[in-house]
């Protein structure tokens, strides 16, 4: 079944929006769509295109998250580094610019999705950031996940 523009910005626009389902209804056809949304000025869709992009399979969720890990509004770069958390074979790939990203928040939940996903060779950079970092509980969170991480 073809899926437009509309169908995705209407499944998007809920306040909290089912992403499971959107995902399993629109499935990879949804993938362009999403990346041009993760892309764009309205924030709120970027970052709910970059979340819904975490239900969707490696090939088509990398581009949307590509996207929105290079979003001007931390806000989409929060939603994408969380999406990670369900991107294992993504993870590694933007992770590593993530966690050196300006915005608290943004290196916190790349962190989280670190921690989840569990990808070998960022033991060192996390280790790094635990001593580098500024804000004191991130940088408890870090030194906690590098002890934790695979080398």
């Amino acid at each position: 079944m073809p899926v437009s523009r509309d169908d995705v910005v209407s499944a998007l626009q809920s306040d909290e929006p089912d992403y499971l389902a959107a995902a399993q209804h629109m499935g990879v056809e949804a993938g362009p769509i999403l990346a041009d949304l993760a892309g764009g000025s309205n924030v709120g869709l970027a970052s709910k295109a970059a979340s819904l992009a975490g239900f969707l399979n490696a090939e088509t969720a990398r581009p949307v998250l590509q996207r929105g890990a290079a979003h001007q509004d931390a806000v989409v770069r929060v939603a994408t580094a969380a999406s990670l958390a369900r991107q294992q074979e993504l993870v590694g790939e933007l992770s590593g610019q993530l966690l050196t990203d300006p915005d608290v928040g943004v290196r916190k939940w790349t962190l989280r999705s670190l921690q989840t996903a569990r990808p070998e060779g960022f033991r060192d950079q996390v280790a790094a950031l635990a001593l580098t970092e500024q804000v004191p509980a991130l940088r408890g969170l870090a030194e906690q996940i590098a002890q934790d991480l695979p080398p």
